[in-house]
């Protein structure tokens, strides 16, 4: 019983919009020639929303006692919807366009109708997700220039934060693919290319190296195979089979296997 009475008051209100005796300001919408007059009343605009509020009080009436407010960056249909939120405080937008209702959440926002903004806001996001990622430069760009769409502005930035991520975890990807594919090895500052002529890099220090060849940056190893040639500092050893290569004391020694270790100034 009491919704149905709810639901008739609020049917009133609304009903006030079509009042051709007791309005008091007229609201032009559009621009010409496609404009929409609308003929409301100060004391419901005052209170329903803070931005009739100022606006009304820096307008003066004229000689019919009626006070005219101008929106040509609004069209009629969404004026339309706002004015029957303000009256009636009842909205519909199941059979909207999702950009329409983007751009309704916006004008909420510019009207200080914070309620029904965060409303819209709660129903894109909860529904309309995906459109909201299709259009997303444009969404982020707006929701950040209003300090209502809290929600809105904490989903973008998750929606970058995440996609910073997945950037980071493919690049990691395709240099690991890339790699594999041609022999080469990042770590920081330090490549190593494993072909045949092919140069290992570690710091300031070069060695080229035959045909597989490999580098091992957590041991800082160079596992040279025969007939390579390791150069560090000044120092350059041309290594027979099987010798291994030091630097500091710049000796070569014969050993089965072979590998240069490299600490700083080492290769």
């Amino acid at each position: 019983m009491t919704t149905k009475i709810i639901e008739k008051l609020l049917n009133d209100y609304i009903e006030l919009l079509n009042d051709e005796e007791d309005f008091n300001v007229i609201i032009n919408v559009g621009k010409i020639p496609d404009v929409k007059t609308f003929k409301t009343h100060s004391v419901i605009l005052r209170y329903r929303s803070l931005y009739f509020r100022n606006e009304l009080a820096n307008i003066n009436k004229d000689d019919n006692n009626i006070k005219m407010i101008n929106l040509n960056r609004v069209s009629i249909q969404q004026f339309d919807i706002i004015i029957k939120y303000i009256y009636g405080g009842v909205i519909l937008l199941d059979k909207l366009d999702v950009s329409f209702i983007f751009e309704l959440m916006l004008i909420a926002c510019e009207f200080f109708l914070e309620e029904l903004a965060k409303y819209i806001e709660t129903y894109l996001i909860e529904t309309k997700a995906h459109w909201l990622r299709l259009h997303f430069a444009h969404v982020y760009q707006e929701s950040f220039k209003s300090n209502t769409l809290k929600e809105l502005q904490k989903w973008c930035n998750d929606i970058v934060r995440e996609s910073t991520n997945l950037l980071i975890a493919e690049k990691r990807i395709d240099n690991y693919a890339s790699a594999e594919m041609s022999g080469v090895h990042s770590y920081g500052s330090c490549t190593a290319t494993c072909s045949r002529g092919a140069t290992t890099t570690i710091g300031p220090c070069t060695a080229p190296c035959s045909r597989g060849a490999k580098y091992n940056n957590w041991s800082l190893h160079c596992h040279m195979q025969p007939r390579s040639q390791t150069t560090s500092g000044p120092c350059t050893a041309t290594r027979s089979r099987g010798a291994r290569y030091t630097t500091g004391s710049c000796t070569a020694n014969a050993a089965v296997e072979s590998d240069t270790t490299k600490q700083p100034n080492t290769a």
